[in-house]
C-alpha cells in the first residue's frame, strides 16, 4: 500500500484479513481448518500504517518492540503493540486487542494495572532496538510526562 487508506478501507482491510485467516494456508480439498489463523501481527502492521498517515511528518511508530528501562532490580520491561515517538519521546502505546473474548469481564482490571504502569514509566528514559530486517540499532527515548496508554479493540 502506498496510498492513504480512509477509515472504511481501514475497516474492509481488517475484513479482509479475517476472512483469509478462514483458509488454510496449505489448501486442500481434504483439510479443513477449525480455528483461524491469527490475524493480529499483520492487523498492528495495518494500524501502524493507517495512524502513521494521520501523524507529523517527524513521528516514528515501532511495532512489537520491547522497551526497557532501570537497572535489574528496578526493571520495567514493556512489549507494546505499538510506540508512537516523535522528537525522541515516546508519546503513546497502543495495544490492540483482536478480541475480549472470555477475558472481557476482567478487562477493566487489566486496564487499571496498565494505568499504573503507564504512570511509573513517565519521564524516564528507556531503551529499544530500532530493527528493520537484520539490522539492529539501539535507541533512546524518553517517556513523555503526558504519555498515553490506548487500548484498541478490533472485534
Amino acid at each position: 500500500m502506498t496510498n492513504k487508506i480512509t477509515n472504511k478501507e481501514l475497516i474492509k482491510e481488517i475484513i479482509h484479513l479475517y476472512s483469509e485467516a478462514r483458509i488454510p494456508v496449505y489448501p486442500h480439498n481434504r483439510i479443513y481448518r477449525g480455528e483461524s489463523h491469527s490475524i493480529s501481527s499483520k492487523t498492528e502492521d495495518l494500524f501502524a500504517y493507517y495512524l502513521i498517515q494521520e501523524l507529523p511528518s517527524d513521528t516514528t511508530i515501532y511495532i512489537n518492540q520491547t522497551i526497557t528501562t532501570g537497572t535489574k532490580k528496578t526493571r520495567i520491561r514493556v512489549k507494546p503493540d505499538i510506540v508512537i515517538v516523535r522528537n525522541s519521546q515516546i508519546k503513546a502505546i497502543l495495544d490492540l486487542k483482536m478480541d475480549l473474548g472470555y477475558k472481557r469481564k476482567s478487562f477493566l482490571d487489566f486496564w487499571d494495572e496498565r494505568d499504573a504502569l503507564i504512570s511509573k514509566m513517565r519521564g524516564k528514559e528507556f531503551s529499544m532496538y530500532q530493527k528493520k530486517g537484520n539490522l539492529r540499532k539501539r535507541k533512546v527515548f524518553k517517556f513523555s510526562s503526558k504519555a498515553k496508554l490506548f487500548f484498541v479493540i478490533v472485534s
